[in-house]
């Protein structure tokens, strides 16, 4: 009972940096400001320029208790929104070492947003 309850509070907090991320996005001091939207994969122009970078994925233990750590080697490219859009897309892959998933496998990525200022 209890792993179901950090696990929901795991997807209300992602939910609710979701909504703020959205309510800057519409609220942006800059009216003019250009936001830069990925909806399809990298490009290979921006897959020539990338480097393997190590990064901490955080998935459920195997009693839905806590968060572990497993860390992965991505493809970083220049641009940081092809980035991100890996990262997500990896923890909705799950675990590679015998921990539970914390994202639903049916999960796709259809947007990545980036402001001016790199949120």
């Amino acid at each position: 009972m209890i792993a179901k309850r950090y696990i929901w509070y795991f997807v209300l907090t992602l939910l609710a940096g979701i909504v703020l991320l959205l309510v800057m996005l519409m609220r942006s001091d800059q009216p003019g400001a250009v936001r830069r939207q990925l909806e399809t994969g990298p490009r290979p122009a921006d897959l020539a320029s990338s480097q393997a970078t190590p990064v901490h994925l955080y998935f459920a233990d195997k009693d839905n208790q806590f968060l572990m750590a497993e860390e992965r080697v991505l493809k970083s490219p220049k641009a940081p929104e092809f980035f991100a859009r890996s990262i997500v897309e990896a923890l909705i892959k799950g675990p590679q070492q015998g921990l539970a998933r914390t994202i639903p496998a049916e999960t796709a990525v259809r947007a990545v947003y980036l402001t001016p200022q790199g949120i």
